[in-house]
């Protein structure tokens, strides 16, 4: 197994082909340098879980279908094929 890479804005001379690069052969990276602040962090943690232990009907209240061009919000995924999301 590979490692995950980690870019760091602030040292990397090209931190946009380091993310492509990454994103292409392991589909992820660690990103540091970033300047988000950690209590900011930490809320969209909070934020994020919440809304992930919602029912399935209040996150299709996103659904990326309804977001226009923006191509935003929820898509359910269905891990077994033969049970309907």
């Amino acid at each position: 197994m590979q490692s995950v890479p980690v870019v760091d804005l602030k040292k990397s001379k090209n931190p946009a082909k380091e993310l492509v690069d990454a994103f292409h052969t392991i589909g992820f990276a660690y990103v540091e340098g970033h300047g988000v602040d950690l209590k900011l962090q930490e809320r969209l943690e909070k934020v994020a879980f919440q809304f992930f232990h919602k029912p399935l009907s209040e996150k299709l209240k996103f659904d990326m279908k309804s977001s226009g061009r923006a191509w935003r919000g929820f898509s359910a995924s269905c891990p077994r094929p033969s049970r309907p999301c």
